[in-house]
């Protein structure tokens, strides 16, 4: 679950199960992208144009799950501009297949996105798949030689154009 100041669920401890988004008078994405790159300017609103679906395919193996879609925000400016990239990994069974856009519209991260001239990637695993935390794929997981990093990564250079 990922507490937000948007979403469809009053602030319940312990809760599991759809929609992941607990409207808890708190700001999860927001502090968490603070954390990382320090002050940031107020939220803003989205614009949902900006939230971009790309085909993943090219990235995925028969080691990993990943959905044949993946999203990334590219705010306004940044359409126009160089901007910050922030990479977003979505929880257990929080790809967008299995609960629609709700995360990735409301967990609040394009809100200080578009604000703050940050894209943000979100890469999408299969269904009900997780992105591996605790060494499932191999004990090199969490290093950039590890099958999701290197996917991701991947992903990075395509955003980039450095592939």
């Amino acid at each position: 679950m990922l507490r937000s100041l948007v979403g469809s669920e009053m602030c319940i401890r312990d809760r599991s199960g759809l929609p992941y988004l607990e409207l808890c008078g708190w700001d999860g994405a927001g502090a968490a992208l603070q954390w990382l790159l320090g002050p940031l300017r107020n939220r803003t609103d989205s614009v949902r144009s900006s939230l971009i679906q790309f085909n993943q395919s090219m990235f995925n193996s028969p080691e990993m799950d990943l959905a044949q879609a993946g999203y990334v925000y590219v705010p306004l400016q940044c359409q126009q501009q160089v901007c910050r990239l922030h990479v977003n990994f979505h929880g257990c069974s929080m790809g967008a297949d299995n609960i629609g856009l709700d995360y990735l519209m409301n967990a609040g991260f394009n809100q200080w996105a578009e604000s703050n001239q940050i894209v943000v990637l979100y890469p999408q695993m299969r269904g009900t798949t997780c992105w591996d935390n605790y060494g499932d794929t191999g004990t090199d997981y969490c290093f950039q030689r590890g099958r999701q990093m290197a996917a991701v990564r991947r992903m990075v250079d395509a955003l980039l154009g450095t592939e």
